[in-house]
């Protein structure tokens, strides 16, 4: 028997839009590896990034109360750690984010997502974030 106990990764993903979230969800179902979080509340995913620690976490980028780039900023000051990612369908938005100094975002992810490209953005984020100190 293996007493060795599996880390599972948390990642939280935020939009406003119930059905990005259910499409999210059943595109993950049977995904073990990570312990997904999903929030269509802005407002409670501010305060709960101040809260938690999220491997991950991927952000729309228009809400009603708060921008995507402001919860990721939020993130970034309470987790540096945290892989930050927009999920957006303004890509010239996301870029310019990505650009500035202070990296507040690592990637965007374009909607329509394509399931292999983000499986893989995520593997790859995690490996960045294991790398980061504690």
């Amino acid at each position: 028997m293996n007493d060795r106990k599996e880390t599972r990764f948390k990642i939280l993903f935020i939009d406003d839009e119930p059905h990005i979230l259910r499409a999210l969800e059943r595109e993950f179902y049977n995904q073990t590896a990570y312990n997904f979080t999903y929030v269509s509340d802005d407002r409670k995913a501010y305060n709960l990034v101040q809260k938690e620690e999220f491997a991950i976490v991927i952000s729309d980028y228009l809400m009603p109360y708060y921008k995507g780039t402001e919860i990721l900023a939020k993130v970034y000051e309470h987790s540096p750690r945290t892989r930050r990612i927009l999920l957006t369908g303004f890509a010239e938005v996301a870029s310019q984010h990505i650009s500035q100094p202070e990296q507040l975002i690592h990637q965007y992810i374009e909607k329509p997502w394509d399931k292999q490209k983000l499986l893989q953005c995520l593997d790859e984020e995690i490996i960045l974030y294991q790398s980061w100190p504690k």
